[in-house]
């Protein structure tokens, strides 16, 4: 992200955007960190009817940042695109990261980690 778009970001009227958007971005550094030490694109976006943040295809992870989802719609749409993704490529883990919530959602065979974002910055990844 460029200084610009750093700025802005700082400088948006609504907090909880304001900080959706910082969380988004500290999940790609973190999760960059950990799978793209490489040549090779390791981390992507995937984006077919449903919006996943991120996926790393070899570790079967799926991650989604989300300030927040204590909004029935919120969560019906992230929880939706974790299993479109889950039907369309097996996820061996599917993780909502949030400001504060934590939980287990059960959809079908594929259970999602609803977890803190500051516990899951503290996980390892090992692939």
């Amino acid at each position: 992200m460029d200084k610009q778009g750093f700025k802005k970001i700082l400088t948006e009227r609504h907090q909880e955007v304001r900080e959706w958007k910082l969380l988004e971005n500290l999940c790609a550094i973190h999760l960059m960190k950990q799978f793209s030490n490489t040549d090779e694109p390791r981390l992507f976006y995937y984006s077919r009817n449903m919006e996943v943040d991120f996926y790393v295809p070899e570790a079967g992870l799926a991650v989604q940042a989300s300030y927040d989802i204590y909004d029935d719609e919120t969560r019906r749409r992230e929880v939706a695109a974790l299993t479109t993704l889950h039907k369309a490529f097996p996820l061996q883990r599917a993780v909502i990261v949030t400001r504060d919530q934590e939980e287990q959602i059960t959809e079908g065979a594929l259970t999602i980690e609803v977890i803190p974002v500051w516990k899951w910055l503290l996980e390892v990844y090992f692939v």
